[in-house]
């Protein structure tokens, strides 16, 4: 509080650079050991076309219930905000707490793997909630399968989106659009797919 109580309340208006440093980030460490990843406001200006792509714009409410420590999270969280949208937090997907923001927040967009999807419709299925809101599913981390897909396209009544990125990245590279999500499609073998 002290330390607070004697910070300056103006902006210090340091000056930056599209190359300078914005975020500091630990990758996943898939590979081996987690290493940091410096994002410069160039490279993470990149999201706000990815979130143009997903229908993001300042009407969109998005609900954010990954962790903020990782690209995943964060960098989903700031695209919705870098449109100007409303931003929902939560610290972790508790199927009634998301049941009842998407409700309750008019909750537009949110972004799971595929498991919180797998409880999300669980419950859904159990205890049926206004979902009118809800435009877009978006999943990563992992594909969808065929079956699960075809509950929660049922339960959410909404667009799925893949998206597949990684830290070095600023985030999403590469997504499959809600086109390409017909599990009885002839192209059904897409879902496999991280998309283009």
């Amino acid at each position: 509080e002290d330390w607070l109580g004697d910070a300056d309340t103006r902006d210090p208006g340091v000056p930056h650079g599209p190359h300078d440093p914005v975020l500091l980030l630990y990758t996943s460490g898939t590979t081996g050991t987690p290493k940091g990843v410096m994002l410069t406001h160039e490279s993470h200006g990149y999201s706000g076309e990815v979130a143009k792509a997903w229908d993001f714009n300042p009407a969109r409410v998005n609900l954010v219930a990954m962790p903020l420590f990782h690209i995943g999270g964060l960098g989903y969280g700031m695209m919705g905000m870098s449109q100007g949208g409303h931003t929902v937090l939560i610290q972790q997907p508790d199927p009634a707490l998301v049941m009842d923001l998407i409700e309750r927040c008019h909750v537009t967009h949110a972004l799971f793997v595929p498991t919180v999807i797998q409880a999300l419709v669980e419950h859904a299925e159990q205890h049926p909630a206004s979902l009118s809101s809800f435009r877009r599913m978006v999943y990563g981390a992992a594909p969808i399968g065929e079956e699960l897909l075809r509950r929660a396209m049922s339960v959410f009544q909404c667009a799925f989106t893949h998206a597949y990125g990684l830290t070095e990245s600023s985030g999403t590279v590469v997504t499959l659009q809600p086109e390409d999500h017909d599990p009885d499609g002839p192209l059904k073998s897409r879902l496999r797919s991280c998309g283009k």
